[in-house]
């Protein structure tokens, strides 16, 4: 009988940091300056954060922006702002970690049938990242689901450096 981690099912924290050598493969293509949604010790090292004391949802994202959004009820919110905020300042890259969660009202009502414009790709990732909740035990623990990313703004150059970077599927149209 497998068991699932204590962090991956929890509903006590829906705060997951990235695996920063995931975050680092992504720096090195899209050279990320702010992070909307971290903690005060900024683990990523971005030049802007804001933490839920400064609340990323009510600042400006005009800089290539990193999104890992707090895993709950609270994400459309997160998926909202990242669409506004990449149409306000179209010359920079939103990259946004999900859970790959395809049975979602966010997934279908958001990003497939409202956000999905131009300019936006889905990439599929393989596997299935380890993440840290430093509320819970501080421990590195795989996520009981796959993740995806949805970027916005990417060029096609930046795009294939990813497919060669990060396993996983990249879907131009959606």
């Amino acid at each position: 009988m497998s068991s699932f981690s204590t962090v991956s099912k929890s509903s006590k924290s829906t705060e997951y940091q990235t695996p920063i050598e995931f975050y680092e493969k992504l720096d090195n293509i899209f050279h990320f300056s702010i992070d909307p949604c971290t903690t005060e010790d900024n683990p990523l090292g971005t030049e802007r954060f804001f933490t839920i004391k400064e609340d990323g949802l009510d600042q400006e994202w005009n800089g290539n922006t990193y999104i890992n959004p707090p895993f709950g009820k609270g994400i459309g919110e997160w998926i909202r702002a990242m669409y506004e905020e990449s149409m306000k300042y179209p010359s920079f890259k939103y990259v946004m970690l999900l859970p790959a969660r395809t049975d979602t009202k966010y997934f279908h009502e958001l990003i497939m049938d409202k956000y999905a414009a131009n300019n936006s790709v889905m990439y599929l990732l393989k596997g299935r990242l380890k993440f840290v909740n430093p509320v819970l035990n501080g421990k590195k623990e795989p996520a009981i689901i796959g993740s995806m990313l949805w970027i916005r703004n990417a060029s096609m150059e930046e795009l294939n450096k990813l497919k060669e970077t990060i396993p996983g599927r990249l879907i131009i149209r959606i």
